[in-house]
Formats: C-alpha cells, structure tokens, sequence
C-alpha cells in the first residue's frame, strides 16, 4: 500500500490534515490549489486523486475537465469529496470523467473502501492494457507469418520446378551449355533473393525501435507491398496508390507498417464475407492526410462509432478486436487523428497526420 500514491486537492487545512490522518498508509501529496494541477501531476503522478468541488481561482470541476484532456493523466481515478450534495452537481462529476463522489461530511470507512475498490479497478485496468498490447503483437506476428507463407510459397514452387526442369532437360538431351547455367541460376537467385528479402523485412518489423526515425509514406508503402503481393494476387485485390505529397515522418517506420498490413487485411476479409467479385483499395496521400478506402462493404452501423475500441471486431468469431484497437494507439502516439466512416460502397479510414 506505500507505494500506491494519493493526491489531495482542497482549499482548506484541515481537510487536507484529516485526509492524511486517514489515509497515513498511502504515499501522500498535497495542493491547496488546483491552477497549476498539470504542473503537479508532471512532478509527481499519483495512482488516485481526491478533489474537493468548491475552491477559489479554479473548481474542482474544472481541474478535472483539464486533467481528462491530457492523454498523459486522463486515466488517473478522480474521487471527488465535497459538501455539494445537489443532484446536478454529482451528475456532473460523473459526466466530466470522475470515478466517484462523497459527501461531506463522510465516513472514513466507507472513504477507504471505496478508495480500494478504485485503485484495485484503475490496476486491473492497466493489466488488461498491457494484456491486448501483447496480444496485439501476437496477432500481428501471426498475419506476418501467414503473409511470409503466402509469399514464400510461390518462390518454393518455381525452385522446384526448375529442379525438375533441369532434369529433364538433361534426360531428354537438351544441351546444357554456359549460357543455360548462367540463365537458370540467376533465376534461382532472384527466387532466393525475394526469400531473403522478405525475411529480413520479418526481423526488422519485430526488433524494438528504440529511437525515433524520419521515413515517408512511400518506404512504408513499398515494404507493404512486399508483404503483400503474393495475398493480394491471391484474393484477386487490386491495391491502387496516389502519392500526391510524400511527406516526412518522425517515428517509427516498423508501427506505421502495422496500420495499412491491418487496415489492408480488415478489406481482405470484408471482400471474402461479403462475396465481393471486384475487390479495390485506394490509398491516397496528400497535404499529411492518408486515406485508405475499399469497396467492400462497409463497417455495420451497430458497430462503427466504437470500432476502435478493444475487442470490438466485424470478423465474427475469427476476429480478435485487438487491431483497429492498437491501429488507433499507433496514430495517436504520433500526434495524429484517425477517422472511419462508410462512403459509397465501402468503409473510409483517414488518418491526419500534424505538419513538422
């Protein structure tokens, strides 16, 4: 329990001086004032926040609504503590994104308990974060893998085939001079080397990137169509690009990869389930905006406003719900935006992406 911290923001002393008398086995910080709350959490990011509603310069209402808009503390558990019982005052405590809300004059009892109940639920949290995010590497290593097959399978069968036609070249009597050897093993070589290639590009995608790197839209293009080529034959998709604005990114390449393979793969299985004879993809790229659009279908209106929310999924049973999930992660920790919303025949994803 030390190591679990506690932030209490209340105007008055002895607030502050009976909270601490309770809470003496909690890691506790104090603030009379709410006005430089970021500053606060900046220095010290406690686990849970009690808050008193009624302060000068700024309300507890307010605070909360300031720490709620920055990605970096909006999950920290808000309880608020006050003397407004009014029911509109305790509805927009929970509207605005706190956890809980007591009364004063309160029970201390009841105060720990729920303050428990609040940390062990904000801890769970947290586990299942961490919890999808492995999975979500699970699921990607697996599509890799199958995407590698896919790709590894057509070389292998050509190999084999020129095996066997050397062979019978040699049985029938055909003459094998120089110049059949130098045009048969650079066939063989370029079989090896798309192998190779595509292998490589296995190992860098799940190395850590541990800084960040500039890279443009077209490099990770073209190492999309690397893994994909061999799948989008395969299911007969044709995958149209229009790069109007090559732009530059600062981040990482290998991530940014795992959007258009998911985005690419959610189309694939829309045009099988759905039957979809001509299968296209559009990506476009222009003015930091990156578009990708397909005419399978669309997304079901039921599910669409929360597509992008953890184990929300179009797939069925098959699905994970785990990669549209982490697709949104991924655009977020590089500053930008993405959107979904159906068009025509099909489902639109647009990402914005902020100017350097």
């Amino acid at each position: 329990m030390k190591n679990e911290k506690i932030l209490i923001v209340d105007d008055i002393e002895e607030n502050i001086d009976i909270l601490c008398e309770i809470l003496k086995d909690y890691d506790l910080s104090m603030s009379l004032d709410g006005t430089y709350i970021l500053e606060i959490l900046n220095k010290n990011k406690p686990d849970l926040i009690l808050l008193d509603v009624v302060m000068p310069n700024i309300n507890g209402f307010e605070v909360c609504e300031i720490i709620k808009s920055d990605k970096r503390y909006k999950n920290i558990p808000i309880i608020f503590i006050t003397a407004q019982t009014d029911p509109q005052s305790i509805a927009k405590g929970f509207a605005i994104g706190g956890v809980d809300y007591v009364t004063k004059p309160f029970n201390s009892n009841e105060l720990l308990a729920r303050i428990k109940t609040h940390l062990k639920l904000s801890a769970l949290l947290k586990k299942q974060e961490s919890m999808l995010i492995q999975q979500s590497k699970s699921a990607t290593m697996g599509e890799m893998i199958d995407s590698i097959a896919h790709q590894w399978m057509q070389p292998l069968n050509l190999i084999q085939m020129k095996i066997g036609e050397i062979h019978t070249d040699s049985f029938l009597g055909k003459k094998i001079d120089d110049d059949y050897l130098e045009n048969y093993t650079n066939n063989l070589y370029e079989f090896v080397t798309h192998m190779t290639t595509t292998l490589n590009e296995f190992r860098t995608f799940f190395r850590p990137d541990k800084v960040k790197m500039y890279f443009t839209i077209n490099s990770v293009l073209k190492k999309v169509n690397l893994f994909l080529k061999d799948d989008l034959i395969k299911y007969d998709i044709s995958l149209i690009q229009e790069i109007d604005d090559d732009f530059i990114i600062c981040g990482y390449e290998n991530e940014f990869i795992h959007i258009f393979l998911n985005l690419i793969s959610n189309s694939k299985y829309a045009f099988l389930d759905n039957n979809i004879e001509k299968r296209e993809i559009y990506i476009k790229v222009s003015n930091n905006t990156i578009t990708i659009q397909d005419n399978a279908g669309g997304i079901p209106e039921n599910i669409i406003d929360d597509i992008f929310n953890a184990n929300i999924t179009s797939k069925g049973i098959e699905g994970t719900g785990i990669g549209l999930y982490m697709t949104k992660q991924i655009v977020k920790k590089h500053n930008g935006y993405i959107q979904v919303f159906n068009k025509d025949d099909g489902a639109v994803f647009q990402i914005d992406l902020p100017l350097d």
